[in-house]
């Protein structure tokens, strides 16, 4: 029996010097993508809000469970979409895909490095993000420290 090795490059990726996008373009994705996980995370309360009101109409937000089931929700969302299509939907209204140095989709490790990276370096007042601003390459501190990169898509790649 013969395995077929699975091909990771994108389609779109293979051409030489793909622009990365600009902070403005990234910066309307990554708004894009807020507004899609703050209504994510407004359904996922909503399913557990029964168990978590224990008969009174308060919630405790400081709760350690609900946090760390919220923070499983995001994670879900920017690790199944970086690994599965190489793009948020944020990401796909602009145009934007991410890979690795080498043109591939990120496998699960790269993409939870990038997820990691990427909520340290933008928590320390976006200085993450503010990086690509000085960047010779024009890449994010999160794209240096996960080895990924984001280009812009050329039209004709789009299908």
């Amino acid at each position: 029996m013969t395995h077929e090795k699975h091909n990771n490059t994108l389609p779109a990726l293979k051409q030489a010097n793909v622009p990365h996008p600009g902070i403005l373009r990234r910066l309307a994705a990554m708004c894009y993508d807020a507004c899609l996980v703050f209504a994510l995370l407004l359904i996922a309360t909503g399913l557990v809000l029964p168990l978590l009101t224990h008969h009174t109409a308060h919630i405790n937000q400081a709760n350690p469970w609900l946090q760390a089931y919220l923070g499983c929700i995001i994670a879900v969302f920017y690790l199944g979409f970086w690994v599965k299509r190489g793009q948020t939907l944020g990401m796909l209204a602009w145009h934007i895909v991410v890979q690795d140095q080498r043109g591939r989709r990120l496998n699960l490790t790269q993409a939870c490095v990038r997820l990691l990276c990427a909520a340290v370096s933008l928590s320390c007042f976006g200085i993450g993000l503010l990086w690509q601003l000085f960047d010779e390459d024009n890449l994010s501190l999160y794209d240096r420290l996960s080895k990924t990169e984001l280009i812009v898509q050329h039209r004709s790649a789009r299908s």
